[in-house]
């Protein structure tokens, strides 16, 4: 298959979504670290990156060509087996944080009512509504970040635009998950005031995410 694009996608520091006309005005550097703090990427280092960004959970390899250099941008179902580091840059899109990197050895397989896996990913409670670590996916393409997750979960569209979607978990299931996840927190090298926040998105629900 072949994708041939309405305008240029290269600018000075790579490949971008943008168009055009949005590329006229330089964003500042506060404001790209503000837009990278809310998950919102912009630049893309080649477009091997950008496409691992867009199909995180592809179910098939994905190959791309950028000035005659082939690359494999994706392997088929590779999610499941990436590093938890490499999970989350393809998830985001941006080098790992520090806070993210806390919760690299809570990162598990997360299974459904039937045992199916239907995500990987942590237990991630955060102020941001648009978390740039969580993601869902529905046919191994992006549709949205997902807040308090580290990873990527799989689940459905549930607008024609691919806006928004809904996880395959079940509130059973993940309350079942959830439970794992607390009992990895006194494992893991987290610094109290994370425990505490942990703790309190468990006992409020802020982090039941089923459809």
């Amino acid at each position: 298959m072949e994708i041939r694009l309405r305008w240029d996608p290269r600018v000075a520091d790579g490949i971008t979504l943008g168009k055009p006309a949005d590329r006229d005005q330089e964003a500042s550097w506060d404001q790209k670290a503000f837009s990278a703090s809310l998950g919102l990427k912009s630049v893309f280092g080649s477009l091997s990156e950008l496409v691992g960004w867009i199909a995180p959970a592809a179910p098939v390899s994905i190959d791309v060509s950028q000035f005659t250099a082939r690359t494999r941008a994706v392997t088929a179902n590779d999610w499941l087996d990436l590093s938890s580091a490499d999970l989350l840059k393809r998830a985001s899109g941006l080098p790992l944080r520090l806070l993210s990197s806390q919760y690299l050895s809570m990162i598990r397989l997360i299974p459904n009512d039937r045992g199916d896996i239907v995500g990987r990913a942590a237990l991630m409670p955060t102020v941001l509504l648009n978390n740039a670590e969580g993601v869902l996916a529905a046919g191994g393409l992006r549709i949205m970040n997902y807040p308090n997750w580290a990873g990527i979960l799989l689940g459905e569209v549930s607008k024609i635009d691919r806006r928004n979607g809904e996880t395959h978990l079940s509130p059973r299931a993940t309350a079942a998950w959830i439970t794992v996840q607390v009992g990895l927190v006194h494992a893991a090298k987290l610094d109290p005031e994370e425990k505490a926040r942990k703790a309190s998105a468990r006992a409020s629900g802020r982090s039941t995410c089923c459809g």
